[in-house]
This record gives structure tokens, sequence and C-alpha cells, in this order.
């Protein structure tokens, strides 16, 4: 991955690793943002689902229309490589790191990633459907 992983929070960090392994799992050659939220959502005791929760979604729903999107995505078979982040997910982390920097944070957290998403126009639709946007997060 062609980015600065020491300015990731430790719960950033375990996200973008599983973004990975799911990307991975599924056959997938490129991590995108669909794995990045899918991750964040599913974290154990992690922040991101505390908040979704608290704007009123419900997370297994939200989970499940992404998990959805997941099984339809094109899959490549017999490659043992892993996935590096596409150039969606790039913009995505861009989008998360401008977004630390606004709030003055030394570290991206997965707040900061999960706000870099909302603008992501692949996830966009499921996420507004469930009132999970900018504003509705800060």
């Amino acid at each position: 991955m062609a980015f600065d992983f020491d300015k990731y929070t430790n719960k950033a960090q375990e996200a973008i690793l599983k973004a990975q392994t799911l990307a991975a799992e599924r056959g997938h050659t490129a991590i995108e943002p669909l794995h990045l939220v899918v991750a964040l959502i599913q974290q154990k005791d992690g922040v991101v689902p505390e908040t979704i929760a608290k704007i009123g979604a419900r997370v297994p729903q939200v989970i499940a229309e992404f998990e959805q999107m997941l099984n339809e995505r094109p899959r490549s078979y017999g490659s043992n490589m892993k996935p590096n982040l596409g150039r969606a997910g790039v913009e995505a982390l861009n989008r998360a790191e401008a977004e630390a920097s606004t709030m003055k944070d030394d570290y991206i957290s997965t707040e900061h990633i999960l706000l870099g998403l909302t603008d992501d126009t692949s996830l966009r639709s499921i996420l507004e459907k469930h009132g999970i946007n900018h504003d509705a997060i800060l």
C-alpha cells in the first residue's frame, strides 16, 4: 500500500487490513471503498458501528446491503496476490486524511475514514438511505 500507515490509529489500521482480507477472500484484485466500509461497520468494539447506530440506522441491515454489493462484484480466480488499494480506495483515504487535517487531528481514525467514504458515489445511495452522511456523522 502506497501510503503512510503510521498516520493511522490502530483501529484504522485494523480496518484497512480487514478490507484487504475481505477483498482477497472474495477474489477481488483491489481494495475499494466497499471493502473499507464493510470492514469499518463490522469492526468489533469500533466507533463506526456505534456512530451508525446513534444516527438511527440498523447496523445489521446496513452490513447486509453492503455484503450483497460485495457478493455481486466480479471475482478473479487463480491469483494469490494480496489486493492493493484501488484508485477509489486511495481517493477515500485521501479524503479521510483531509478530514483529519481539517479537524486538526494528528492521526487518521476510523471516523475520518467513514467521513471520507460518505463522498464515494458507489456507496452514497445505501449510506444516505440509512441517514448516514457527513453532517450526521459529525
